[in-house]
């Protein structure tokens, strides 16, 4: 165990495995069997950092294969994401994003923090109470978040 455990955080930073931690290094035969096979990592998961992210009404369903379908579990950043783009990572299981009337990207920001537009700007990434995961109830203040006239900070053409 503490030879693995050394080997994992000393040998392996700075390789393709991408191990660095934010938090200490955890042994490990936390997430591997013995064979290297990675155990249940949605409880292995929720032991440190809890399952609450999944308690509304509709619930992702990525995570039914686990939290790294989305997560890089092993990068020093435990919340960076697998793919190059919040938009691009979603797109990988969601097809209809390529399509979706909304625009998304670096040339569109969200009025509200003025950051790039992407996915989980109007979605709820774990699980959500409005139907299609929504931060918001689409019948009553959903589009107004962003698009209320004459609001301060409503885009341009309200």
């Amino acid at each position: 165990l503490l030879s693995c455990t050394f080997f994992c955080t000393t040998n392996l930073q700075g390789t393709d495995l991408g191990l660095f931690f934010l938090h200490p290094p955890r042994p490990c035969n936390e997430c591997h069997a013995s064979d290297g096979a990675v155990r249940d990592n949605i409880s292995g998961c929720y032991k440190c950092h809890g399952g609450n992210k999944f308690t509304r009404k509709y619930v992702h369903a990525a995570i039914d294969n686990g939290c790294d379908t989305c997560h890089d579990v092993h990068n020093r950043n435990i919340l960076e994401l697998s793919g190059p783009t919040v938009s691009e990572l979603c797109a990988s299981c969601h097809e209809e994003a390529a399509t979706h009337a909304h625009p998304t990207g670096s040339e569109y920001n969200d009025p509200r923090t003025g950051q790039p537009l992407t996915c989980v700007s109007c979605h709820e990434p774990h699980s959500s109470d409005y139907v299609f995961m929504l931060t918001h109830d689409v019948r009553k203040d959903f589009c107004v978040q962003c698009h209320s006239s004459g609001a301060a900070g409503s885009p341009p053409g309200g």
